[in-house]
């Protein structure tokens, strides 16, 4: 079969254009992966910029921890004590005389200093008495210096000058005798304290015998606790020892104070050995006698330390440290122990009272992390 030429030619013209539309299809597929792969990298470009961005705000984010103040102590175990709270004096005051009220000179709860006038009684008969005392008195040592002129030129014998010297001392007796009767008809303050109580009786009219309760007075300048120990714990108490004291009022506050004595013998009635423990009354704690207090000594064989949470020390790069909290910042103190006990440690270095020593999520802790701490308590607290 001929064919002819220009079959040929549409043939072949027909076979370009295929070649053609293919390679164009080729090269448009290329571009587009080529475009995908630059907005990939952009993306990820993004993407990545966004993840730095979020780690610096994670870097700002305060951490909530745990912390305690730090404070002396020690790691051997504290002596538990409680008792009752009582003023370093106090006093009941009582009448010496019997009579009727005139005047009451205070009132529950005030302060009173040492001889401030707190009761009054008719007082003219022993006014009058003090008075005619005092010229019998007057009157016996004229004569008693007018006895010596004579006994000195010869004109009295010596039995004379005895007698009037005799008169002369009894009428000074006398005189202090009703100086001393006058003065009771005032009851005052034996020292500076607070009137803690008074007698239901101590009014105004009221007819009071001797020995009638008037006050009881109290100096709360300084506060005191008798104690009882076991024969154990005795041997390990001396004057002097640092002991930590807890008011039933307080709970939250501890105030130091110090063994003042040790008995030498065992109460016969509870077998334990009685314990004076002393501390100042703070202005702003106004404690009274009567409260229900607890206290911790602290042993006499007791070396005193910072104590620290044994949670709160770690190891970072072969040194022993432990992150203190300072205006919400974590800062990182390198520490020397003593030792631990339990969840306490001893730190001889490296830590001043008062610190705040971070106590949880050390382990994610760095120098520089910001904190939020709540403080759980006083390091000496720990059990």
């Amino acid at each position: 079969m001929k064919i002819s030429k220009t079959y040929v030619r549409v043939v072949a013209t027909i076979a370009a254009v295929v070649l053609v539309t293919a390679g164009c299809s080729v090269v448009g597929n290329n571009a587009t992966e080529a475009d995908a792969g630059q907005s990939g990298v952009a993306a990820d470009s993004r993407t990545g910029g966004d993840a730095a961005t979020t780690g610096n705000r994670d870097s700002d984010i305060s951490v909530a921890v745990r912390g305690y103040e730090a404070a002396a102590g020690s790691l051997a175990d504290a002596i538990p004590v409680s008792g009752t709270v009582a003023g370093i004096r106090e006093a009941t005051v009582v009448t010496e005389t019997q009579g009727v009220i005139q005047e009451v000179l205070f009132e529950l709860g005030e302060r009173v200093e040492a001889g401030s006038a707190l009761v009054r009684f008719d007082d003219r008969a022993e006014a009058a008495g003090l008075r005619q005392a005092e010229q019998q008195l007057s009157a016996a040592r004229l004569d008693y210096e007018s006895a010596q002129r004579r006994f000195e030129r010869g004109s009295a014998s010596q039995a004379e000058l005895t007698q009037a010297r005799a008169a002369a001392a009894g009428a000074e007796s006398a005189r202090e005798q009703a100086r001393r009767a006058y003065e009771n008809r005032t009851v005052r303050a034996p020292f500076s304290g607070h009137i803690a109580d008074a007698g239901s009786e101590i009014q105004v009219g009221n007819l009071l015998s001797p020995g009638s309760r008037v006050v009881r007075i109290v100096d709360t300048s300084r506060l005191r606790m008798r104690v009882g120990v076991g024969e154990r714990s005795v041997g390990r108490i001396q004057s002097g020892n640092p002991v930590q004291v807890f008011v039933s009022s307080f709970r939250n506050e501890a105030f130091p104070g110090v063994v003042r004595s040790v008995g030498a013998g065992a109460d016969p009635l509870s077998g334990s050995f009685p314990v004076i423990i002393e501390w100042k009354n703070p202005p702003a704690f106004q404690g009274r006698s009567g409260l229900s207090g607890n206290a911790s000594i602290a042993a006499a064989d007791a070396e005193t330390v910072i104590i620290a949470p044994a949670a709160a020390v770690t190891s970072r790069q072969g040194r022993t440290v432990v992150f203190v909290a300072v205006d919400g910042v974590a800062r990182e103190r390198e520490v020397r122990l003593a030792g631990r006990r339990g969840p306490r440690a001893a730190v001889v270095e490296g830590l001043q009272p008062g610190d705040v020593v971070i106590s949880s999520g050390v382990s994610s802790l760095e120098d520089g992390s910001l904190v939020t701490v709540s403080i759980v308590g006083i390091s000496t607290d720990i059990q």
